[in-house]
Order: structure tokens, then C-alpha cells, then sequence
């Protein structure tokens, strides 16, 4: 009975994480179709009776086309300074409005930290001790260095907070206090994105093999 009882236990929290992840997903892109959605039939809806006044019939796709050239021109207005400014104003008007400004804030949170990480440069998912003996974090390794005095070399390894990743430590931490591991950057990138939600069911972790001093 234990056994069918967890069994069951894990099949629900497998779908679970991965109904939160495909909302974490759904919801973002969800919006903005949307949005796209009632701007194309809101533009065609207003124009079309113009245009088949002008030339006797309407224009298929016209609500489309203005809806593109609509979004890239705000694109190229908001780019500047004052566009930023803007933006901005709004945001924080947005932000102020109940239950809508938290779906807003946190839909933008997720977009950039996806779009932050995606510019990073990371070479290794690695798990090491932090933030004391006894704890152990996942990182990325983002570079090497060497001590020019000793010949030591470093790892950059850059360790991500959590729900905001673009901001975290840079610790540099030599081969022996890191432990490789078999997760993908991808599948990294995730898990943070979705506090552990999405996650691995396994993953391998070893310490690198110790160098033999040569004779």
C-alpha cells in the first residue's frame, strides 16, 4: 500500500512542475497573442469600412500589415531616451493597479531574466559549497584565470539568485572545490526560471580527478 501510495505521489508532482512550467511559458506568450489578437481586429474593425468606402471593397490582411508597421514603428519610438522615459511612466502605473500590476511585473521578470541568460556566456553547470560548508548551490562557469604568482589556476563561476538570475556571485573557486555535472546550460537556465520547478529527475555530479604531481 505505501508503495502504490507513493508511486501515485510522484506522478502527480511530476505533472505538477510541469503544468507550472508550460504556465510559465503559456502565460507570457500567451498575453502578447492576445494583445496582437484585439490590436489586428481593433485596426480592422476602424479601417476596413474607410477603405471599402474609398475602393468599393476591403483590403484582406489590412488590419495585419498595420498592426506589423504599428508595433515596429512604437519599437523604433521607444528605443530612445525619451521613448524609455515613456515606457517607464506607464510601467509604473501599471505596477500600481492590483492583481493586474503583479501579473505585469512578473511577467516582465521572467522575460528579462530569460533574455539575460540567453546573452551570458556560460561554459559548465557546476555544483560547489556555498554559501558555507555543508551547502551546496549550482553555478556556471564563466572563465578561467591564473595566478600569475603561483601558477594556480581559477574558475569564474558565477552563481545565480533566485527568482531574479541575471544578478548573483562571482566566486573564483579552483578545480577541487567544484563538482562537474552532466546538466545542460538549457536545462540550468530553466530550473532557475522556474525556482526548481523544472528540474531533472537525475543528474550526475563528480569531483574532477586530482592531478598526480610529475616526478
Amino acid at each position: 500500500m505505501f508503495e502504490y501510495n507513493n508511486i501515485w505521489t510522484r506522478i502527480l508532482k511530476y505533472l505538477r512542475s510541469r503544468f507550472l512550467a508550460g504556465i510559465l511559458i503559456v502565460v507570457p506568450v500567451g498575453a502578447s497573442i492576445l494583445v496582437l489578437i484585439w490590436l489586428f481586429q481593433s485596426i480592422d474593425h476602424i479601417l476596413q469600412p474607410v477603405v471599402s468606402g474609398i475602393f468599393g471593397q476591403e483590403i484582406v490582411g489590412l488590419g495585419v500589415v498595420l498592426t506589423i508597421l504599428l508595433v515596429l514603428i512604437i519599437g523604433i519610438l521607444l528605443s530612445n531616451y525619451l521613448g524609455h522615459k515613456v515606457v517607464k511612466t506607464f510601467e509604473n502605473l501599471a505596477y500600481r493597479l492590483p492583481l493586474f500590476g503583479q501579473i505585469q511585473k512578473g511577467v516582465k521578470q521572467v522575460l528579462e531574466s530569460i533574455s539575460g541568460l540567453k546573452k551570458a556566456s556560460f561554459r559548465e553547470v557546476v555544483i560547489l559549497e556555498f554559501p558555507k560548508p555543508g551547502l551546496k548551490a549550482m553555478g556556471f562557469i564563466t572563465n578561467r584565470v591564473v595566478n600569475n604568482e603561483d601558477g594556480q589556476e581559477y574558475n569564474l563561476v558565477f552563481i545565480p539568485n533566485v527568482p531574479n538570475p541575471t544578478s548573483g556571485y562571482l566566486e573564483l573557486i579552483p578545480d577541487e572545490k567544484l563538482m562537474r555535472t552532466d546538466i545542460p546550460v538549457e536545462v540550468a537556465i530553466k530550473m532557475l526560471i522556474s525556482s526548481g520547478i523544472v528540474a531533472p529527475e537525475s543528474f550526475v555530479a563528480k569531483k574532477a580527478p586530482e592531478e598526480t604531481p610529475s616526478s
